[in-house]
């Protein structure tokens, strides 16, 4: 679940009563976290629809209810206290927000469709529905949120202006490597009380992340002595960092759930026909369009990564930001392998490789390389998807960092960049481009060494289909194999971070990929 917090001055309006104030759950501010909530992607069941309102997003700690209400400016949110005794603690937080000294409100979210990227990492959250709505004391939200309350009630003394705290564990990256962190410096300690002390001593008593560790003790812990990081806890903070890492993820591919670990859709072969009809003439002639399916299945993704001990026990949200981000990098690198290049064989996604190969959409470039070469190749794969009728939507490039570097370089014969100053805009031919290193630069094309590989493809015909399972595991034992032989966790100081995930991959239309093989031109 997602949390966004909002804050502001309370004015006076008429018709609320002595429990009851009204707040701003969500406006289209960029918030402190760099992100942003549309209000009208506000999904709710009906106009009178309430969720829950609870104090820190504690769901132990229900105070009242919340009627929400969705309009292009904001989602407001009628909130109505529990009644005078019913709850010791909503008494208490009613009276903070009614006197003044409360003002900042939080919703919970949960996102329907895969964010989209912000310039400067954060996400624009297009369609999501409210899960709670919560009080909170700090806020994260420079939009005015809590904006009345019943007129009778006095105007409280305006404080003095405090400055803002943030919580660094806001951060996907740091949460998610705050977690790991915890749990790798409670590995020693058998008392799941002492874990609790320590991780309430790292983080605060009320923070997320040792109640989640808490609640987590009991129950998450594997056969081989793994402790398992609970699939909810997870998800909600390694999704949103792939999302900037992965070629696919970040050039717009669909998301699909796999509830069930498998599924079958209709996918679209060869188009449809179409004709002009005069007046006399009202026979329609007959379309031909031809369908195939695709079957998806929960392919277990699996990523093992060692974690150096001593580089773990130092404490600190800079520390576990690093953490974090280097875990989802690892898990992005092993979905854009499969997404891109995987033939769907030993039970892996087929890629777009496999797609261009089983379509003949593959040119191979010519070893002597010049600008005219260059161009004619692009212009050939992009060929093969237009004369396809792909509708091209969300066309995308592909290929290593070294290509980019060398088309970015690349000069023509009186001395001026070729395609630089369109790269610097995000765009090649017109169409925008990814790098990533799982396109190799070593294959072999015929008597060519050294080649790589370059793709295209409408991104909107991709989807990605995440199954149920999503897991997270830390060991202290184990072995793990890399160039250098195999190693030992005990014997190195280290942990085992692993990975398993249920993903698939496919293209709706199948002609909708086409790739360049044997090219030499990168670094």
């Amino acid at each position: 679940m997602n949390k966004r917090t909002f804050t502001a001055p309370i004015v006076k309006a008429a018709g609320l009563g002595p429990r009851e104030i009204v707040a701003i759950a969500s406006d289209a501010t960029l918030d402190r976290q760099g992100d942003i909530l549309e209000p009208l992607g506000c999904v709710v069941e009906s106009a009178d629809s309430v969720v829950p309102f609870l104090f820190g997003h504690d769901p132990m700690q229900p105070l009242g209810s919340a009627k929400l209400s969705v309009s292009a400016a904001n989602v407001k949110a009628h909130i109505t206290f529990a009644p005078e005794g019913v709850s010791a603690k909503g008494d208490e937080i009613c009276a903070l927000f009614k006197s003044g000294h409360l003002r900042g409100v939080s919703v919970g979210f949960m996102a329907l469709d895969p964010p989209e990227p912000i310039k400067g990492g954060g996400f624009r959250f297009k369609r999501w529905t409210p899960l709670e709505l919560s009080g909170v004391a700090i806020p994260a939200n420079p939009s005015a949120l809590v904006i009345a309350k019943s007129l009778s009630e006095q105007d409280p003394p305006m404080p003095y202006a405090a400055p803002i705290a943030r919580d660094p564990y806001n951060d996907p990256a740091a949460a998610l490597g705050g977690y790991v962190r915890l749990v790798a410096s409670t590995a020693h300690e058998r008392d799941s009380s002492r874990k609790i002390e320590i991780a309430e001593k790292s983080f605060g008593e009320r923070h997320f992340i040792p109640k989640t560790f808490a609640k987590a003790l009991s129950s998450n812990y594997g056969a081989s002595g793994a402790f398992l990081i609970p699939d909810d806890f997870a998800a909600d903070y390694m999704i949103p960092l792939l999302l900037p890492r992965t070629v696919m993820r970040r050039a717009g591919a669909q998301v699909v759930n796999l509830p069930r670990g498998n599924l079958s859709i209709p996918t679209i072969m060869a188009g449809a026909s179409t004709a002009w009809l005069s007046q006399s003439n009202v026979v329609i002639p007959q379309s031909q369009p031809a369908f195939g399916q695709i079957r998806a299945a929960a392919n277990r993704l699996v990523a093992l990564i060692p974690l150096s001990g001593d580089f773990l026990r130092f404490a600190g949200p800079g520390t576990d930001k690093i953490i974090g981000t280097h875990l989802a990098a690892e898990i992005a690198w092993a979905e854009d392998s499969s997404y891109i290049r995987s033939d769907g064989m030993q039970s892996q996604p087929r890629g777009l490789r496999s797609f261009a190969i089983g379509s003949s959409q593959v040119v191979t470039s010519n070893p002597s390389v010049s600008t005219t070469s260059i161009l004619s190749e692009f212009a050939a794969a992009a060929q093969f998807l237009l004369t396809a009728n792909v509708p091209m939507i969300k066309p995308t490039w592909a290929f290593n960092p070294a290509t980019e570097l060398f088309l970015r370089t690349w000069l023509d014969t009186s001395g001026y960049p070729v395609f630089g100053r369109e790269m610097a805009g995000g765009t090649l031919l017109g169409f925008p481009f990814f790098s990533t290193t799982t396109i190799p630069t070593n294959l072999t094309v015929g008597s060519t060494s050294n080649t790589t590989e370059i793709y295209i493809c409408d991104a909107d015909t991709a989807i990605i289909f995440e199954g149920p399972q999503f897991e997270l595991a830390l060991a202290q034992n184990g072995l793990w194999t890399d160039s250098g032989g195999t190693h030992s966790a005990f014997a190195e100081d280290a942990l085992l971070l692993r990975c398993v995930a249920g993903r698939d991959f496919a293209l709706k239309f199948r002609l909708a990929a086409a790739m360049i093989q044997g090219a030499t031109y990168h670094l």
